[in-house]
């Protein structure tokens, strides 16, 4: 979408809340807000939209993305323990939400459990397996954090940072 386009579609958003509180014209409307990385009025947006309807989830999703721009991991973790409970077998939701609980060092066994579910529920998500092998590393797990590594390169070979990490853990 080019500025034009934003811009008549945050026009038509706008008309649209004239007449009716809508929470999907405001998520709609913090999304584009988002995108234009307006992220104190995207956030706005976001919170009107879970005024209307507290289990919108893009409108927590898209909140929760803001929260961890903004390095505010706790309210993130929040916001993503939310869409997880609503949410407890998608992949994407366990991966954010690990690695959302990996920015705080209480919650590292946490982060371990949500990416492993993570990788269970799509186990070609190599970054998952290189997020893992961290976390598994930052716990002192040496043998799971080279098994994390070595499946992500099993993966896709074409990993060289993570080559080089395991060269130096073996």
């Amino acid at each position: 979408m080019n500025d034009k386009e934003y811009d008549r579609a945050e026009r038509s958003f706008q008309n649209v809340l004239k007449y009716k509180a809508d929470a999907d014209a405001y998520s709609r409307l913090g999304r584009i807000y988002f995108l234009r990385q307006d992220y104190d009025k995207a956030e706005k947006e976001f919170e009107n939209a879970l005024k209307i309807n507290q289990n919108n989830i893009a409108a927590l999703n898209d909140l929760g993305i803001i929260y961890m721009y903004q390095q505010e991991f706790d309210k993130a973790e929040k916001v993503f323990t939310i869409v997880y409970q609503m949410n407890t077998n998608n992949q994407n939701v366990c991966y954010i939400l690990g690695n959302v609980l990996s920015m705080n060092n209480r919650t590292i066994p946490e982060a371990i459990s949500m990416l492993t579910k993570a990788v269970s529920l799509m186990p070609t998500n190599i970054q998952a397996y290189v997020d893992l092998g961290n976390l598994y590393l930052k716990t002192g797990d040496k043998k799971r954090a080279i098994a994390a590594f070595e499946k992500a390169v099993e993966l896709n070979p074409d990993l060289p940072g993570v080559k080089a990490q395991l060269d130096n853990l073996k």
